[in-house]
Parts: C-alpha cells; sequence; structure tokens
C-alpha cells in the first residue's frame, strides 16, 4: 500500500484506506525525530525545530516524482539554525561522513536555496529499536540562509504560488535567486551560476525588479493575526494554521505528539494560502524563529533587499495597520497580478 497511488476516481472506502495509511506512516517518525532533535539541539547548541512533512507536501512530491511514500526520506525533518557558515561545518562534522549527504550549500538548487542536508537512519535500540531504520533528514544553515528561505515561503503564501518549487511569477522567482547571491556574498560564497558577478549588475537588476514589482511596497504589507490556545506546550509541539488570505495565525500547544496528530489529520490544507503543521519547538518564540514564514514575517528579507537595491524605505507605500484591512487585500490582489 505505501508504494501505491489510489486514482482520483477510485472508490471513497479505497481512498480513505490509503489516506490512514499514510497518516500511520507519517505518525512512525515521530519518535525518531524527537530523539534526533535532541540530539541535535545537544550537539549544535543553537535553535532546532522539527516536523513532520505536511500531507499536501506529500501529495505534491508524490505527484511530482515516481518516488513511492515508503522511499520518503524527508518524512521527519529537524533543522539547526546556526550563526555562521563555520558553525554549519563544526555541526555537520559531528555526524558520520557515511550518512548521505546533500551539500546545497557548494552546489545551491535551480533558485537559490542553501543548506546541508543529511538522510540519518535512526539507529537506537531499547525503547526506539521497533523504529530502527526509519529515516530522518537533518538541515544545517545560517541563519542567513534561513531568512531566504522562509521568505520564499512566505512570499509563496501571500501569492498562492509555490515558489519552492520553482512554481510562479517569474519576476519573483528572479528577486529571490538574485536575493540569494547576495546572502551568499555576504557569507563569502559563491553566488552561484544564475547571478551575475558584478554586484553592481547585480544591484541594478534587483533594484529594476523591485520597482516593476514593487516589491518592498508588497512585503512590507504583510501582516498576521496571531491566535495563541496555550502559551506553552509541555510536549514541545505545536499545531499551527496558516490562513494567508486573512493573515490569521492560530498556534495550539499540544499535550502530546498524538493529540496534535489527531487535529492535525482532521484539518484540511487549501493550497499554498490556508495550511496546518505539526511542529516540534520548545517555545513560541522558539517557534517564530524556526517558522516565521507562518507568521508572514519577512521583516529581515526587507532590510537585506531594501539595503542592497540603496532603496529607502521611508517612500515606499504606506504599510496597512490591520492584516485583514480592506486596503491591505486589495492592495494583495493587486500585487499578485
Amino acid at each position: 500500500m505505501l508504494g501505491r497511488t489510489v486514482p482520483y476516481d477510485s472508490d471513497m472506502a479505497g481512498a480513505v484506506a490509503a489516506f490512514n495509511v499514510a497518516h500511520n506512516w507519517r505518525a512512525a517518525h515521530a519518535y525518531p525525530l524527537m530523539r534526533e532533535r535532541i540530539r541535535l539541539t545537544t550537539i549544535s547548541k543553537g535553535l532546532t525545530a522539527g516536523r513532520i512533512k505536511r500531507m499536501d507536501s506529500i501529495r505534491k512530491k508524490l505527484r511530482r516524482s515516481p518516488i513511492s511514500l515508503d522511499r520518503m526520506q524527508d518524512l521527519a525533518g529537524i533543522r539547526a539554525i546556526l550563526p555562521t557558515m563555520e558553525d554549519v561545518n563544526r555541526v555537520r562534522r559531528r555526524y558520520s561522513e557515511d550518512l548521505r549527504t546533500s551539500d546545497y550549500v557548494a552546489e545551491p538548487k535551480p533558485g537559490g536555496y542553501r543548506s546541508i542536508h543529511l538522510i540519518k537512519p535512526f539507529d537506537e535500540a531499547g525503547a526506539g529499536a521497533m523504529y530502527r531504520g526509519q529515516k530522518v533528514e537533518i538541515q544545517l544553515r545560517t541563519h542567513l540562509q534561513h531568512v531566504w528561505a522562509t521568505a520564499v515561503e512566505a512570499i509563496g503564501n501571500m501569492r498562492g504560488e509555490d515558489l519552492k518549487a520553482g512554481e510562479g511569477n517569474r519576476g519573483w522567482l528572479r528577486l529571490l535567486t538574485l536575493m540569494s547571491g547576495v546572502i551568499a556574498e555576504r557569507e563569502g560564497l559563491p553566488q552561484g551560476a544564475d547571478v551575475p558577478m558584478d554586484q553592481a549588475e547585480r544591484n541594478a537588476e534587483l533594484r529594476d525588479l523591485c520597482h516593476s514589482l514593487s516589491a518592498i511596497a508588497a512585503l512590507t504589507s504583510f501582516r498576521s493575526v496571531v491566535r495563541e490556545t496555550e502559551s506553552r506546550s509541555g510536549s514541545g509541539f505545536y499545531l499551527v494554521q496558516m490562513n494567508a488570505e486573512t493573515g490569521e495565525v492560530t498556534v495550539s500547544a499540544q499535550s502530546s505528539f498524538r493529540m496534535g496528530e489527531s487535529s492535525y489529520n482532521s484539518m484540511v490544507d487549501s493550497g499554498e494560502r490556508q495550511q496546518s503543521i505539526l511542529v516540534a519547538v520548545d517555545s513560541m518564540a522558539a517557534l517564530r524563529a524556526a517558522y516565521p514564514n507562518y507568521f508572514l514575517d519577512v521583516a529581515t528579507f526587507i532590510e537585506l533587499l531594501a539595503d542592497a537595491t540603496n532603496i529607502n524605505m521611508g517612500l515606499t507605500a504606506p504599510i496597512p495597520t490591520s492584516a485583514i484591512d480592506r486596503l491591505s487585500l486589495d492592495f494583495l490582489k493587486a500585487w499578485k497580478r
């Protein structure tokens, strides 16, 4: 069943059975995720977070590639966000060189994504022995790489486009590629083949894109209204619901992974603009830092963009006072075209 896909025109009972298998397989990665995150936190001494891959993301990946569910290696994902590349490399050296590694810092993905990914088979004995062999993806990235990656997701959420997968408005995709080069230059890394080597040429193209897209005005219009049902989770799990249509974000602390997964399974994502995710973090502050895209927080990205283009943010359009203000929503509809 794990290797099969169910056609959309199949009977409802078969579809329900397939989804139950998928949900159960996701849940089977929770224990390895929690244990590996504890180890990563100890090693990195930095901000760490974890998540079980969203069902919507699983469906998209199955559609895009011939891989089957049981062969996906990133159902459980943890990340460490570190100050510098020196810190990233220090943490990388603490893991076996035999782990499958994708070094997207040395060879960035098309579009500019940078991070180091390790695939670690869970190998604990004792209470966790039944989960041996389950894969956990470990992401190691710098703070600036994290700012870029989460800005891509936040902008995609607001536009209703999967920019992360290279789909959507070509102007925004190009702006993000160039900004990846800006960040790489700051960190002393190669900017990538798609970014002009000449800083003046790169920044001039960025400036033109900013004006044609009204980029900074659009980004500064992002606002979220956060509703917390509980401020702290005894289990370290939080359920986040984000509605980019209204800017509303609901965060609820979960007493256990099982409770959070049950609540998550009852929700339905609606494309890029309405999403739910169950994450493992230590606090609300850590949640905001690890997943700023779910709070539509692109403040640091805006500062980097304004600095690279020498655009005076004081001359941009006024910032709407409310995330659900009608003028704000009308503006967002206009800039998406």
